[in-house]
């Protein structure tokens, strides 16, 4: 029976820009399992100024997640137990919401199922 997972937006689950092969997984799944994934978005040089409420996770990872290159804050990666290399991986997305707080500032929630072929 299919499982449903939260993988959450933080400093020990997200990357600047990129993912490689190199990286740990934030969080393994089995096929047919649903996850719902949290991410953020905005560098530090686009943040709003006082009075505006930023996600606190946010602050966190401009203060502890290197910033190798440019581009997203990406959420991941996930692994999915017994896939095997050449296989192909099918994302069933079922829902997309996000709370817009103010144009840099959003909280996106994606749910989607991983399925193995």
């Amino acid at each position: 029976m299919a499982k449903a997972h939260r993988l959450i937006a933080s400093t020990s689950t997200v990357h600047w820009g990129y993912f490689e092969s190199e990286h740990k997984p934030a969080l393994e799944v089995d096929s047919g399992d649903i996850v719902t994934i949290e991410t953020v978005s905005g560098g530090a040089d686009v943040l709003p100024g006082p009075g505006y409420y930023v996600p606190p996770e946010l602050l966190e990872i401009h203060d502890n997640v290197p910033r190798k290159m440019l581009g997203h804050i990406l959420t991941g990666p996930i692994r999915v137990n017994t896939a095997k290399i050449n296989q192909v991986l099918q994302v069933d997305i079922i829902a997309v919401s996000y709370t817009h707080l103010r144009a840099h500032e959003t909280s996106l929630h994606l749910v989607c199922r991983l399925l193995l072929e």
